[in-house]
């Protein structure tokens, strides 16, 4: 359940679960993705207004591909890093209407958008590079001003605007200026939300402060599961992997990925913001409109089961496979008694495996194919019975040897009455054993992961070079658990191996086992994909069933990348 109740007002927004994202400023006339700028002289870059003229920028053209794609809300870069605004701004001589172009951009889309009845947000960057040596900007009070004047122009000028997306900080915009313009917003547009950005979020050392933000923005991330309690989610994906403005050597995710990747969205009840690369001419590349269009093919077969359905816990399973491998995600109606299986990859065999619900069904379906499906109940058994483990847990057979034409089927289970849940099983929960006298690794892929406001961002990452680890860390109040169950109790010397690179350095952790806790702080030993052992402290550790945390509280930048912790047992002294 979400920790934060929107007012009726906003509730738009964790009702429409899908959204474009859309990148496009002076960076695309250079085809380098929108941190171009980063890279030559401002003044330079500044002389791109002369050639900013895309005219065959349509509106219309826009807003309708989105609504095709799916889509119910679209999110243009009103204004990014660079400080070149897609609006005629009264605040800075850096924006469209001073270019060849000379129409107001953001007035067209928004037109559209009541037109066609699709929700108009606006990405707004706080940093604004093009201004960084205008005197008159360089007073805290006047650049809070100019960044309040812009927001107060958006918010009350273009018409019903649904949410605002900040990005990046500026320390001249202080907490108290930035909740008072999240304020701002949300009296201009009682609708609208605003996400969790535009101030410093990593010197977070407790917990963020209220009236920032209505939700949380992971960025290519999508986490695994979310704490029971968690904040209201939406992931910021993109087409492209290498950029999110238009980039000429950009490589995209495939239809069926990104198919895939709202799926997963959906199933933990978040919102999926996913981005496309206009052209420096104003078109949507082709690339973005071509999965536009399967994304949108995919929702009109789909629709009910991946954007008005709600989250749900359970994982079918590939019975063909000894470990029951997980194959995708679910999602439910409970007011139709409902649950959907979202397969990721066909089952080797013609069934799928569902634990941890109970209920009568009435009939499984394979949507889009019509194809009905026998269901069964499975009776587990322990690893002594004859034949092997088995677990406990629906049994849905007859698929068909290959799966549907179509991306990511979704199989149909309909209740006689609603369906029991046990929410409180953990599905991918790993238990180490930890035997009197042996050396105990504890490695990324047994780990639980969680975070401060419910929402994990770390996540496991594979290198090129066979490396696993947890990475991502990027804000403080990331914890990582790893479940024990212990032989004996013991006292054990516990060590951690880290890749860090200088951005991570210098981060505090904690590791902690019932009441006890030890910390270290990272030290630069080269690249994150390379480990480094670190010795951190001694720990005794209880008999039974126990945890082992570890706890980012504190970092300049990020933490580093955790490729194991390591448990030595003490040898107890000898008499």
């Amino acid at each position: 359940m979400s920790e934060k109740l929107f007012s009726q007002k906003q509730e738009w927004f964790v009702q429409a679960r899908f959204g474009i994202f859309a990148h496009f400023g002076l960076y695309s006339l250079l085809g380098g993705n929108e941190n171009k700028v980063r890279q030559g002289s401002r003044a330079v870059y500044a002389k791109l207004m002369k050639k900013f003229n895309p005219s065959r920028f349509d509106a219309d053209e826009w807003v309708k591909m989105v609504k095709d794609s799916g889509a119910r809300y679209l999110v243009p870069t009103s204004k990014h890093g660079e400080g070149f605004s897609l609006w005629d701004t009264a605040y800075t001589k850096y924006k469209c209407t001073n270019t060849p172009f000379k129409r107001d951009l953001l007035a067209e889309l928004a037109s559209a958008c009541a037109k066609h009845d699709l929700t108009l947000g606006l990405y707004y960057n706080v940093e604004t590079w093009l201004e960084d040596e205008n005197p008159r900007l360089q007073d805290a009070e006047a650049y809070a001003d100019f960044v309040e004047g812009q927001i107060r122009e958006l918010v009350t000028g273009y018409g019903r605007i649904g949410l605002i997306w900040f990005d990046h900080c500026d320390s001249r915009i202080s907490i108290e200026r930035m909740r008072k313009i999240v304020k701002l917003i949300h009296d201009s547009q009682p609708t609208a939300v605003v996400n969790d950005r535009g101030v410093n979020v990593r010197n977070w050392t407790s917990k963020p402060p209220r009236g920032l933000g209505d939700f949380v923005t992971p960025e290519r991330h999508i986490p695994h599961a979310l704490l029971p309690k968690h904040e209201v989610m939406e992931c910021c994906d993109a087409m492209g992997l290498l950029g999110w403005g238009y980039y000429e050597g950009e490589r995209f995710w495939s239809t069926p990925e990104l198919c895939r990747r709202l799926s997963k969205v959906a199933a933990l009840g978040g919102n999926y913001l996913l981005n496309i690369e206009p052209q420096a001419d104003g078109r949507i590349r082709p690339e973005c409109v071509e999965r536009m269009k399967g994304l949108g093919e995919w929702l009109r077969r789909h629709q009910t089961a991946v954007l008005d359905a709600e989250a749900c816990p359970l994982i079918p399973r590939d019975p063909g496979d000894t470990a029951y491998a997980p194959i995708g995600v679910s999602t439910q109606e409970a007011k139709r008694r409902r649950i959907y299986l979202h397969l990721h990859s066909w089952p080797l065999s013609d069934s799928v495996f569902v634990r941890n619900v109970r209920g009568k069904i009435k009939q499984a379906v394979l949507e889009g194919a019509n194809t009905v499906l026998k269901v069964e109940w499975q009776k587990g058994t322990t690893s002594g019975s004859k034949g092997g483990y088995q677990p406990e847990g629906l049994l849905i057979h007859g698929l068909p040897a290959t799966p549907p034409g179509f991306e990511t089927p979704i199989l149909r289970l309909d209740f006689q009455e609603n369906p029991v849940i046990n929410t409180k099983a953990k599905e991918l929960q790993v238990k180490v054993k930890c035997l009197p006298g042996e050396t105990v690794y504890l490695l990324p892929t047994a780990a639980e992961m969680s975070a401060r406001g419910g929402v994990p961002w770390q996540r496991i990452n594979r290198f090129s070079n066979g490396a696993t680890t947890l990475g991502h860390y990027i804000r403080p109040g990331c914890e990582t658990v790893w479940h024990l169950e212990v032989a004996k109790a013991g006292d054990y010397e516990v060590a951690i191996d880290l890749g860090t690179c200088s951005g991570q350095a210098g981060a505090t952790f904690a590791i902690s086992a019932g009441r006890q806790t030890i910390t270290g702080i990272t030290k630069d030993n080269g690249w994150y994909d390379t480990p480094e052992r670190m010795a951190v402290g001694r720990l005794r550790i209880a008999k039974g069933k126990q945890q082992l945390k570890l706890t980012v509280v504190d970092m300049p930048k990020a933490f580093s990348d955790v490729h194991a912790l390591v448990l030595q047992p003490v040898k107890p002294a000898s008499k």
